[in-house]
């Protein structure tokens, strides 16, 4: 039996209690329980994390509408790279 592998694998939880995970780089989506992934796979129609964490942010109201007519998800939101290709609507009024 693995111990925090972001599995629960005695059905309680106990062994994912006390775990201490490495910490997200800044381009990487932390999932609900702590597991990082590439910030790509955000709302992809699969779960990347074993939580599903990252499938369960996908509604309109997680993305901005581009100038162009392109979604991005808020996760990319006022984070210092634009991604709305020519107006960079994604970093406009951020207050940091």
């Amino acid at each position: 039996m693995a111990t925090c592998d972001f599995v629960d694998n005695c059905g309680d939880g106990s062994d994912e209690l006390d775990c201490s995970f490495r910490t997200c780089w800044k381009s990487e989506f932390r999932c609900d329980n702590g597991e990082c992934i590439r910030p790509g796979f955000i709302c992809d129609g699969m779960p990347d994390c074993k939580d599903g964490s990252d499938e369960l942010v996908c509604g309109d109201d997680d993305f901005v509408t581009c100038g162009d007519g392109t979604k991005v998800h808020r996760y990319y939101w006022c984070d210092g790279w634009p991604d709305c290709p020519g107006d960079f609507s994604d970093e406009l009024n951020c207050k940091f």
